[in-house]
């Protein structure tokens, strides 16, 4: 007998079915529906929440922001206000200090930017003089060129000749065993002897006659080759003697820079710890703003150009009071 085997989404459609049914079935239970509805009360109330809070923390930074504003105003409108002079001695020394920093990193941009002038400088000297070698070692290098090829073909020349030379001088030796061959052939007659002994004598006579050709040929051409080797070497050294200049300017450059990018990269780290020094005198002046804001707030010190933040501190102050009592109620 047969299994029968249902398809994949068959079986998936009656799981979801199966789910469907249960859900239903819990539904109309009086119980399970009333824990549904408070279970999802419970997270609208909580959403609420957290979105009041989330209002109430955007309007708590807003108060923050304006006190330290109006502490900041204070400060720099000198507005006499009595119980501060402390708060107000102790901004005078950060302020003093923070000074000194701004100084101090001022000076270190002045120098980094000084190191970059000079390397600057010193780098479009140094390629000034790279080009101008550079040109000047252009007639050579072409001259160098051609009699690099010259040579070349010279001493190719040179090399066929000396071949020639080898090969006519392994012909003559190879004819006179010949005629010694010949001489002691029993097979031939005296007559053909003689005939073939005249005949390789008179290719050897021929050999022979060349073979001085060849060799003066050959002197003439090592002369030659010697005199644009001589030629091709005083070139050589001259394009040497530039390429050494080049390569000499090319490393002062690479050695200044070297030297340039420690300097400034000590001066960055320098500025990098007076740039955190002069955010935690920052945070410390905005400290006591804050603390100057919040006197005056209190105490309400009298003063025309400080009513408008009163009255934005106290509009927040109002919506704080009813997203707190939303809280409470919710």
């Amino acid at each position: 007998m047969e299994s029968i085997t249902l398809p994949i989404w068959v079986f998936w459609l009656l799981i979801i079915v199966i789910v469907i049914l249960i859900i239903f079935i819990l539904i109309r239970d009086k119980g399970v529906r009333n824990g549904i509805k408070k279970f999802f009360s419970f997270i609208t109330k909580k959403i609420k929440r957290a979105r009041i809070k989330g209002k109430i923390d955007k309007e708590k930074e807003k108060k923050a922001v304006l006190i330290r504003k109006l502490g900041e105003g204070i400060w720099e409108k000198e507005i006499e206000v009595s119980n501060l002079d402390k708060i107000k001695d102790g901004l005078k020394k950060l302020k003093c200090e923070e000074g000194k920093v701004l100084n101090e990193i001022e000076d270190l941009n002045s120098k980094i930017e000084k190191s970059k002038k000079d390397f600057d400088n010193f780098k479009k000297d140094k390629e000034i003089k790279i080009k101008e070698n550079e040109e000047e070692r252009k007639p050579f290098d072409m001259e160098f060129k051609e009699i690099g090829n010259e040579l070349n073909k010279k001493e190719k020349d040179v090399k066929e000749e000396e071949k020639l030379s080898i090969r006519n001088k392994k012909t003559i030796k190879n004819a006179e065993k010949e005629i010694e061959r010949v001489k002691k052939d029993e097979y031939l007659s005296n007559i053909e002897k003689k005939a073939k002994k005249e005949e390789i004598e008179k290719n050897i006579k021929k050999l022979k006659v060349e073979d001085p050709e060849i060799v003066k040929k050959l002197e003439s051409l090592n002369r030659d080759k010697e005199i644009s080797k001589k030629k091709f070497d005083e070139i050589k050294s001259k394009t040497s003697e530039y390429n050494d200049r080049i390569k000499s300017f090319k490393e002062e450059q690479k050695t200044k820079k070297n030297e340039i990018d420690k300097t400034i990269g000590d001066l960055e780290k320098k500025k990098k710890g007076l740039e955190t020094k002069k955010k935690e005198i920052e945070k410390q002046e905005e400290s006591l703003f804050e603390k100057i804001g919040e006197e005056v707030v209190v105490n309400r010190v009298e003063n025309k150009e400080l009513l408008d933040v009163y009255s934005q501190i106290d509009n927040i102050e109002k919506k704080l009071i009813e997203l707190e009592s939303k809280i409470k109620t919710g």
